[in-house]
């Protein structure tokens, strides 16, 4: 049960020494042993121990120092400032202002916050970057409508405006334009009807002069012309200002809006007098319907059908290789991706946390004990302890070692495996410094402690800052 004890003395004299305390057969009390084997009992030294090169007390003190800067710090901070814009932004485009607020904010503090904090899920590390994983998914998925937007406003709205614009002369020359032909119709007609009546009226029709039934009858089917006439007029004055309207300004939204209320207007059989003339055909009828597949059809004519389909807008543009797409995509990612590494470089400045132990033997001795349960593994096995009532609180100070500094991780209820060799050094170095410091203030004797093992010695202790 021996281990590598590096005082800051002996460290500065680039010396180690290890603590035999006897073999579990034949123990003996503590001894600081420089050689190989203890003189006493001719335990041999750790192999493990003697890989450990004795370090300064600098490079100690680096090991014990979390990664801190400030220039990161601020770095990170403006990325996730700048990633909650856009991933805020984004989520206005496909849901409700206020909800779209509440979700996006929550998104970015949710991701800021677990990429940041080292303890947060600290032994719970896959599912810590499977919720990581989600919110970046989620983040970036909003983001892309915010970078869509700007990457692709100009080009978007033009195609937009164009869009609109030939759909809505589309429905001018299927509606309207109908109707002013019916005018040039009909006024052609009555010229020909006003020259008839004049040639009948001068003979050059019949050898009879005059107005006979024939020339009644002509001027009888004039006066229904102009009827005729003036009907399709009073309805085109009516429905001019919905068709020819300006469309300079207006956006495609405006346009859809003016022609389907345009749309509205018109029946099927606007003309009384002309029966058999249809105004409206059966397709723009079910337009009108809003439940009809070609009212959906109709509103696609006047807009980007993929950007309407809002939660999909992402994987059907990307899906089309559009440059604004792929750029989009990638300004997302790259922005996201960025937060992550700023926060794994960047180390949160942390007060030490105090933890209070209550142990079953003296302070030194509770120390020592822990450091000879380090085998060669790096394994520390509570299960081999002497003084079993220490052993909830050795559980203790591992559980909250390997929140604090990732030195350890646990193996089973009572195992505990240092993570590396590295930190298996600042470990050692930890637990000698502590040892040191209540020795110095342990007035009570050992004896003491084993002639009252009912009693509880608290301990308090402050945990070193987290390490990297």
């Amino acid at each position: 049960m021996g281990i590598i004890m590096t005082t800051e003395a002996a460290l500065a004299q680039n010396v180690s020494f290890w603590r035999c305390t006897g073999k579990k057969d034949n123990p003996h009390l503590e001894e600081s042993v420089t050689s190989e084997h203890c003189p006493r009992c001719g335990k041999a030294k750790p192999n493990f121990l003697k890989s450990i090169a004795p370090t300064t007390s600098n490079n100690k003190n680096k090991i014990l120092t979390p990664i801190k800067n400030i220039k990161l710090f601020i770095a990170l901070i403006l990325l996730n400032f700048i990633s909650g814009f856009t991933t805020i932004y984004g989520a206005i485009q496909i849901l409700p202002f206020f909800p779209a607020i509440l979700a996006g904010g929550t998104i970015q503090f949710l991701l800021f916050f677990l990429v940041y904090s080292k303890s947060t899920l600290a032994d719970q590390k896959i599912l810590k970057w499977s919720i990581i994983a989600i919110l970046i998914f989620l983040s970036t998925y909003t983001s892309f409508f915010s970078y869509y937007h700007v990457l692709t406003k100009k080009d978007t709205e033009d195609k937009g405006y164009t869009r609109a614009i030939s759909s809505h002369q589309r429905l001018i020359a299927n509606v309207y334009t109908p109707l002013k032909n019916k005018i040039n119709s009909l006024n052609s007609e009555i010229q020909q009807t006003n020259i008839s009546i004049q040639d009948e009226k001068n003979g050059k029709r019949s050898s009879a002069k005059g107005e006979g039934p024939v020339y009644k009858h002509l001027v009888s089917k004039k006066e229904s012309l102009n009827k005729r006439l003036i009907e399709i007029k009073l309805l085109l004055e009516s429905l001019e200002k919905s068709f020819e309207y300006d469309l300079i300004g207006k956006t495609s939204a405006e346009i859809f809006q003016s022609d389907l209320k345009a749309l509205s207007q018109v029946n099927k059989n606007c003309l009384t007098l002309e029966p058999n003339y249809v105004c409206l055909s059966d397709e723009y009828l079910a337009i009108l319907d809003p439940n009809h597949q070609l009212h959906q059809k109709f509103i696609d004519s006047y807009f980007d059908k993929d950007l309407r389909i809002g939660l999909l807008a992402p994987i059907l543009k990307i899906r089309l290789l559009e440059d604004g797409a792929l750029g989009s995509a990638f300004l997302a990612l790259m922005m996201d991706g960025a937060i992550i590494l700023l926060g794994l470089g960047v180390e949160p400045k942390r007060k030490p946390r105090k933890l209070s132990l209550h142990l079953h033997s003296s302070p030194n001795q509770f120390f020592n004990e822990l450091l000879g349960l380090i085998d060669e593994n790096l394994l520390i096995d509570l299960d081999e302890i002497d003084n079993i009532k220490n052993k909830e609180e050795y559980n203790n100070l591992l559980q909250n070692l390997q929140v604090d500094t990732y030195w350890v991780t646990k193996r089973d209820k009572y195992q505990w495996q240092i993570n590396d060799s590295t930190s298996m050094q600042a470990l050692v170095h930890w637990l000698v410094d502590e040892r040191e410091k209540y020795k110095a203030n342990d007035i009570t004797t050992e004896s003491q402690y084993n002639k009252n093992a009912k009693v509880v010695a608290q301990l308090e202790i402050f945990l070193p800052r987290a390490y990297q």
